[in-house]
């Protein structure tokens, strides 16, 4: 049978014991809860009769919410509710359009804000869920019926939507709408009516569904009479108005039964068989939950039939165990009664001493006071010897004390794993080298040891007992992991405890911060958590900012503030005047601290310029810093910013993101919200990223962004406290995007030899660099399903810079990367943009070519020496350029012609072309190599423009050139030979 753990999370047992306890002793009544996921519930689209709620004595009007953004006080149902399992007997209703079963704990700004989010206060019913007013409007409820059909009807009676309606930019709009609860059956349903006025379907976007408890929720497409439910996408968008009559009705699953005749048999010390008799109504699968009475381990098992084992068990231990049946349509049984059982005793742990008395390695049993190799049960004791242990392989202890002075090595890819506790105390020394391993079935204890690890050393924590890292001196671990080994772990730090590269938390394990602990990521640090496993508490995350100049941030944390970047070498200033200002590079103070808006770009006349006026000061530095948003930091050195807060785990969404209609409009400023590595492939490619061009642009410390599109360029991977820009498709469609934990990288990413992959598209990579200073790049690549226009999917604009070179494929809007069409056999000549901040001989690399056709050339065209370069052959290309932009003089040609390859420059020196300089008429002689055939020849001038062509026949004696009318200056001759492309230079005077 194959059996899988549960990914619910286990809480902190030890510390909850009463709770645990209760659990245990109110069992019975607690096995009668039948547990109904919302995702069983069954949606219905109908069309019936709206009914307002009559005015009978029973009838209560809700005065509360016709305030704007406001809560009711609670009321009683009037009959116990049944909703996911668990029964409710109050409620509130909320002046935007939602009503909710969880009382005294709600604000009431909401607006805009979906089902998916962890502001919706679950169990919550949301009809109408938007920015509503009451103003013009009464609400009301009334339970009607006798036991056991009673129902529960709120209604909202002629209520704004939107809220605006009844200003003066938009006249009255007003809709009607019921929330009605059914006792018996447990049916959610909603009615609406149409009211005056219609609304402005731009200032409208609700949501309507139900947020159920566990982050699930129900959400409908539209407000159609046929939408559809989702429990994957909640959507938030909905501008049409329900039609008069539409009822949408939710309807909970059937009931799930019991296994029964449950048993459990010993298998082991630490294993145990469970066995029982399947319910009715054919169940898909089963669960076995175990409590130990001491309240130290709790677990929970999956199987698809009778038995099922439990393995990791406590020895001695009582357990009450219960099983519970899941079928077909969700639904689950309310669990058997708990049945007892013991586990059998193990032996006590042995103790042995090092004593060395052989060599340094601990797996000699001569080392050991008890003659043997420690075994995962024997506690060992680490005495100050002359030969130190050192560990190779795979080896296991019970508990591990150094004395002081005493040191343990672990060599490369070694690991030792133990089963009791390590403690470290002053003086004594702990070695970790390449890829080795301790892994701590107990406690860390480290009260002053010299902890020489290694960068890729690890230390984790396994077993089913929590686990404190603690002492009385701080520890930084290069690697920590917890729940690697063994699932539903838990790690609590009790010190002061710092991470240089990962923090790894999975299978459903947890590491807590205490109040008597800290958690310090230091630069570069990761943290890698599964959906099921957490990091809790307040965390300090560090980023290093190198040196002077411009840094894009992104925080990792929720709840710090703008003054909490403060750090030795910047001090964040904002100042709201630059917002306004005429003239802002002139306000006092000038601002560190910028976010960026893409709405305040209003020209159109120089692009690095209209691009940089949609930066702005945030207004006070107690502004919380956004998760999802960027930052721009401008620092006068380096700094290293620490910034402390709980870090960023859910969903997060930045949606609204809009496009104006100029050159450089659309563009948003967004970041990593997540202390782990983020995927930018899996961002962009998820569902609930819409409207969004796939590009993605990272800046560079030397002033440059690198762009990164559908595997193209270097920025895939988003490391922690990254900024990033994206850019709206279209003017006319808003964009959002949601980070999710499904697009964070699975493990330690190594920024310096990232994941590749072989790249088999025909590609093209150029590189523009001077002397010295940074270079620019620009690339094409070729694959099915890009057009030669620009396509969202496949290109990347190039964004505007300053003071450095400048190249781009110069189509409608300047691209860096440019997906194409697949190559035919036919020409294509791509031009290039390219510019300088100074004048001065610079070079056009082609760092990557691959993957041409067989027989196609990419050729270099510099139309002002009329020099064509064979790419393969000769990678760089060098010359001179002004500081003014050209478009017209440099291009790439793919193309299946030879002629255009340059000739051998031994050949090419036997060509003459005389009088220098010529007037009226030249002269050109040719090799022997080159009489025997037609030769085609042609003139251009400096801006690559043929002036004149000749058809020279096939001769021994010099050819004459007809000058006459040629404006005086520098020309080039080109003859394609059947060798290739000889260029000469000719002087008119």
């Amino acid at each position: 049978m194959q059996l899988t753990l549960l990914t619910a999370w286990r809480p902190r047992w030890r510390h909850v014991l009463p709770f645990v306890l209760s659990l245990l002793t109110t069992a019975a009544s607690w096995a009668q809860v039948q547990t109904f996921p919302l995702r069983a519930y069954s949606f219905a689209a109908s069309q019936g009769t709206y009914t307002p709620v009559p005015f009978v004595y029973e009838t209560v009007q809700v005065k509360d919410i016709t305030q704007d953004d406001n809560e009711s006080r609670p009321f009683d149902i009037g009959f116990p509710f049944v909703f996911e399992g668990a029964t409710y007997t109050r409620f509130v209703m909320d002046s935007n359009g939602w009503l909710s079963l969880t009382v005294g704990s709600a604000t009431s700004s909401n607006n805009g804000f979906d089902l998916q989010g962890t502001r919706a206060y679950a169990p919550l019913f949301a009809p109408l869920w938007d920015d509503l007013h009451g103003r013009v409007g009464q609400a009301f409820f009334l339970t009607e019926g006798t036991a056991p059909n009673r129902v529960l009807t709120a209604e909202w009676r002629n209520w704004s939507w939107p809220r605006s309606a009844g200003d003066a930019q938009y006249p009255y709009s007003t809709i009607s709408f019921q929330v009605k609860l059914y006792e018996t059956t447990g049916v959610i349903q909603y009615c609406y009516r149409q009211e005056a006025g219609i609304p402005q379907t731009s200032e409208l976007s609700a949501t309507i569904g139900i947020r159920g408890n566990y982050l699930s929720f129900l959400s409908l497409s539209d407000a159609s009479a046929a939408p559809t439910v989702s429990s994957t996408v909640s959507t938030n968008t909905i501008n049409q108005r329900p039609a008069t009559g539409q009822v949408y009705t939710f309807t909970p699953p059937t009931a799930c039964p019991n296994p029964t005749s449950v048993t459990a048999t010993a298998t082991s010390q630490t294993t145990a068989t469970v066995s029982f008799v399947p319910g009715a109504n054919s169940p898909v699968s089963y669960k076995v939950q175990y409590f130990a009475t001491s309240g130290n381990q709790s677990g929970t098992v999956t199987g698809t039939t009778s038995p099922v084992e439990l393995t990791g068990l406590l020895p001695a231990t009582t357990y009450q165990i219960m099983v519970f049946s899941t079928c077909s349509n969700g639904a689950s049984s309310p669990g058997t009664q708990p049945a007892v059982y013991v586990t059998t005793l193990a032996p006590p742990n042995t103790n042995s001493s090092w004593t060395g008395a052989v060599s340094r390695a601990w797996d000699e049993p001569g080392n050991w006071s008890a003659n043997l190799v420690p075994a995962a049960t024997t506690n060992v004791l680490i005495n100050a010897t002359a030969n130190q242990p050192i560990v190779t392989g795979r080896q296991v202890s019970g508990v591990v004390r150094l004395r002081p002075d005493a040191t343990l090595t672990l060599t490369a890819n070694s690991q030792l794993s133990a089963s009791g506790y390590v403690s470290l105390p002053p003086g004594s020394s702990l070695v970790q080298a390449a890829g080795s391993t301790l892994a701590i079935g107990g406690y860390w204890n480290n009260n002053g040891a010299t902890l020489t690890l290694d960068p890729t050393s690890t230390v984790s924590f396994w077993g089913s007992t929590p686990h404190d890292v603690g002492g009385g001196e701080p520890t930084t671990f290069q690697n920590l992991v917890v729940g690697d080994a063994t699932p539903q772990d838990e790690l609590n730090l009790t010190n002061a405890i710092s991470v240089q590269h990962l923090l790894k938390t999975v299978q459903n394990s947890i590491v807590q911060v205490q109040t008597d602990g800290s958690l310090r990521l230091l630069d570069g640090a990761q943290v890698v958590r599964d959906a099921d496993s957490f990091v809790a508490g307040s965390v300090t995350a560090e980023k290093l900012l190198p040196a002077a100049g411009r840094h894009f941030y992104a925080a990792p944390v929720r709840t710090a503030t703008l003054a909490g970047l403060a750090a030795p070498g910047y001090a964040p200033v904002v100042n709201a005047a630059y917002n306004t200002s005429a003239n802002p590079a002139a306000v006092v103070p000038y601002p560190t601290v910028f976010g960026f808006d893409q709405s305040r770009i209003s020209t159109a006349v120089e692009p690095r310029a209209d691009f940089e006026t949609g930066f702005f000061s945030p207004t006070a530095l107690t502004e919380v810093i956004t998760p999802g948003l960027g930052y721009r930091l401008d620092t006068s050195t380096g700094a290293l910013l620490a910034v402390t807060g709980p870090l960023n785990s859910s969903n997060i969404t930045r949606s609204g993101l809009t496009r104006g209609t100029l050159p450089q409009s659309g563009y948003h400023l967004l970041g990593n919200p997540y202390p782990g590595v983020l995927d930018w492939d899996a961002v962009a490619g998820a569902s609930t990223t819409t409207g969004l061009d796939a590009a993605i642009y990272t800046s560079q410390p030397n002033g440059t962004y690198r762009p990164y599109v559908n595997g193209i360029g270097a920025g895939r991977y988003v490391l922690p406290g990254q900024a990033f820009w994206v850019r709206v498709s279209a003017a006319s469609t808003p964009a959002s995007v949601t980070f999710t934990q499904a697009a964070r990288y699975p493990d330690f990413f190594n920024a310096a030899a990232p994941p590749t992959t072989t790249e088999i598209r025909p590609l093209l990579q150029l590189s523009l660099a001077g002397a010295t200073g940074p270079a620019d790049e620009a690339t094409v690549y070729f694959q099915p399903g890009a057009t030669a226009g620009f396509d969202a999917r496949f290109d990347a604009t190039r964004l505007p810079t300053s003071g450095l070179p400048y190249l781009a494929w110069a189509d409608a809007q300047p691209l860096a990367i440019s997906g194409r069409p697949l190559l035919t056999d036919d020409d294509l000549t791509l031009p290039l943009t390219v510019g300088s901040p100074a004048a001065g001989t610079y070079s056009l690399t082609a760092s990557r070519l691959l993957n041409l056709p067989p027989g196609t050339f990419a050729y270099l065209r510099d139309a002002q020496t009329g020099t064509n370069v064979n790419l393969a052959q000769q990678p760089t290309y060098s010359f001179t350029l002004g500081t003014t932009p050209t478009s017209t003089r440099f291009s790439v040609l793919l193309t299946r012609d030879t002629k255009l390859a340059v000739a051998p420059a031994a050949l090419s020196k036997q060509v003459a072309v005389y009088p220098v300089p010529a007037r009226n008429l030249a002269w050109l002689e040719l090799p022997a190599a080159l009489q025997s055939k037609p030769l085609q020849v042609a003139l251009y001038n400096t801006l690559g423009q043929t002036v004149r062509t000749w058809n020279l026949p096939a001769a021994a004696q010099p050819h004459s050139l007809n000058l006459l009318g040629l404006a005086p200056g520098a020309y080039h001759l080109r003859l394609a030979t059947s060798q290739g492309t000889v260029s000469k230079a000719v002087l008119v005077e």
